[in-house]
């Protein structure tokens, strides 16, 4: 018999990069090296069973959560809310305000973060340029 639990969270490894970047909706060619430079520089959260990952979030380099997500046998179960709870833990725990980006249409996702005493502070755009349109000074 083992103590250990069958599920629990802990901080991402970068080897694990290849799986977020798999499932990120905005995936392109050089999505898993930003990726794989969230998880080594900022704090990040997966959710494991068995020793798999199944749902995990990031935290980005302008220091929200982001890039939450949960595989699709997970969702509605509370390992969303589990991985927000800790990873928003471990940003506290550094001193750092606890925030989190959340694209406007994610309803599920801005009700599970309200849920969680969350609320809108403000409202951000991107957007995303391909490399062979960005003009350089040179």
């Amino acid at each position: 018999m083992t103590d250990t639990p069958s599920f629990y969270c802990r901080r991402l490894e970068p080897i694990e990069a290849g799986v977020v970047d798999k499932h990120w909706p905005y995936r392109s060619a050089d999505s898993l090296e930003l990726i794989t430079g969230f998880i080594k520089n900022n704090i990040s959260a997966g959710f494991y069973e068995t020793g798999s990952l199944h749902g995990w979030c990031l935290r980005s380099p302008h220091g929200s959560m982001s890039n939450l997500h949960v595989l699709p046998e997970y969702r509605r179960t509370g390992v969303g809310s589990m991985i927000v709870r800790f990873i928003a833990e471990l940003i506290a725990a550094s001193g750092s305000e606890v925030l989190a980006t959340v694209v406007p249409e994610n309803e599920k996702s801005r009700k599970m973060f309200e849920k969680l005493g969350f609320h809108v502070i403000n409202a951000l755009y991107w957007s995303v340029m391909p490399e062979s349109q960005m003009q350089t000074d040179e």
